[in-house]
């Protein structure tokens, strides 16, 4: 790799970090904002982080539904498309769990809790133990009750 390959790579490594800190602070208009600035911008993936913000805004606003099909698949297709769960794909997945539906979050996380069992790092752990927790909320929402069971 070449140093402009991964000045490019570490810049757009701090642009996913700087949305993802904008999601969690809930900051919907400094994402909208950031929106605007990319979408004008020249970046090479801007796509990409076009998609991220716009699902990341539309859980802010508590309206998933607005997002659209064919974004969502996208944002499917990414996580899915990896060959192994990653501790970047592990975060990607559990930050839209809410795209998924009860027995494709099922899969998923029992595959992600399986693959992680025995990895130290106490920030998968924070991330496994999220993702068995929306898990279990959804089980309860659905009132699927018997499909909160982890081995």
């Amino acid at each position: 790799m070449n140093s402009n390959d991964q000045l490019i790579e570490n810049w757009e490594q701090k642009l996913y970090f700087i949305i993802k800190e904008l999601f969690y602070e809930r900051e919907k208009d400094k994402l909208a904002k950031l929106y605007e600035i990319i979408s004008k911008s020249y970046l090479p993936n801007k796509d990409d982080y076009l998609i991220l913000i716009k699902i990341y805004l539309s859980n802010i606003k508590g309206d998933a539904l607005s997002i659209g099909n064919k974004d969502i698949q996208k944002i499917k297709g990414r996580i899915l498309s990896m060959n192994s769960l990653e501790f970047e794909t592990l975060g990607l997945y559990y930050n839209f769990m809410f795209i998924y539906n009860l027995d494709d979050n099922i899969d998923i996380g029992k595959y992600a809790i399986a693959l992680f069992a025995n990895n130290n790092s106490i920030a998968i752990k924070k991330i496994i133990l999220g993702i068995k927790i929306n898990i279990l909320v959804a089980c309860i929402n659905e009132k699927k009750y018997e499909k909160a069971i982890f081995s």
